[in-house]
């Protein structure tokens, strides 16, 4: 796969299904996210190219906000055979201004989940003049 993101993916802290916006029905878990794309998790194989209007239910409300929507359109899908699972990349679309707010809001909770389970935390600009 050629990897052509504009923008890094932050892994979900939190199990939260992707939803078609129309049935309800689930359509994937949510792996990794941006403001621009997400990886799902699913059992089975989804057609690249593929649109979904999808839409995510928030653990908590965000910006009073119980739910994002949006649409997502497969660019990939593989098998991890090792767990039993299909991943798939989407491009996100039709996002509004305050979903765009809550993904990033998301992003910086994964970010922060990210830097407290790591040993090395990201340095301070006064830090960086110190070694200077």
């Amino acid at each position: 796969m050629n990897d052509k993101r504009r923008q890094k993916r932050h892994e979900t802290s939190d199990l939260l299904k992707v939803l078609d916006r129309d049935s309800g029905q689930p359509v994937a878990n949510l792996a990794n996210l941006s403001t621009e794309g997400a990886m799902f998790v699913s059992h089975g194989p989804v057609k690249v190219g593929r649109l979904f209007k999808c839409k995510l239910d928030l653990p908590q409300p965000i910006m009073d906000q119980t739910k994002i929507e949006f649409d997502a359109e497969c660019r990939w899908c593989k098998q991890d055979v090792v767990q039993n699972r299909h991943e798939s990349g989407y491009s996100l679309t039709n996002v509004s201004d305050t979903d765009k707010e809550i993904i990033s809001y998301l992003i910086l909770r994964c970010v922060i989940d990210e830097w407290s389970q790591s040993d090395t935390q990201p340095r301070t600009r006064t830090e960086e003049s110190v070694d200077r």
